[in-house]
């Protein structure tokens, strides 16, 4: 089954780059990139390392993201809202989950409160640790 993958499980697959290839034709969220770039940026500041260094990261991110189906929320702004709601979750982490359901996808999240909400939604749900072994 496809999986769509949080920006939280992609940020560690890309520690691993025996395990990036697990990504490829699998999906995210137009906000994913988003989410990672600052996760980089924030990184990158904290580390000092210089700006090159993290456009260059940035760059490697994007050639992975493009093999990658990006979704969006689009029709289902309402759901989120009601199942962030329900869940007490930020509309970023529930989208994950209400666009994971309307697709029929498995969802890839190292949140362990999105993905201990995931389940009782009814989704299933993996850690990055446990996708491509």
């Amino acid at each position: 089954m496809m999986k769509l993958y949080d920006a939280s499980a992609i940020m560690n697959l890309l520690t691993d780059p025996k395990r990036v290839s697990v990504l490829a034709g699998n999906s995210i969220l137009d906000l994913t990139l988003y989410e990672i770039g600052n996760a980089i940026w924030k990184k990158m500041r904290a580390d000092q390392k210089p700006l090159t260094d993290c456009i260059i990261i940035m760059q490697h991110v994007l050639i992975i993201l493009k093999n990658m189906k990006s979704l969006n929320v689009l029709n289902v702004e309402q759901d989120v809202l009601t199942v962030a709601d329900k869940y007490n979750m930020t509309y970023y982490d529930t989208a994950y989950m209400v666009v994971a359901m309307k697709n029929n996808l498995e969802l890839v999240t190292d949140d362990k409160k999105m993905k201990k909400s995931a389940i009782e939604y009814g989704i299933d749900v993996y850690s990055s640790d446990a996708v491509g072994i």
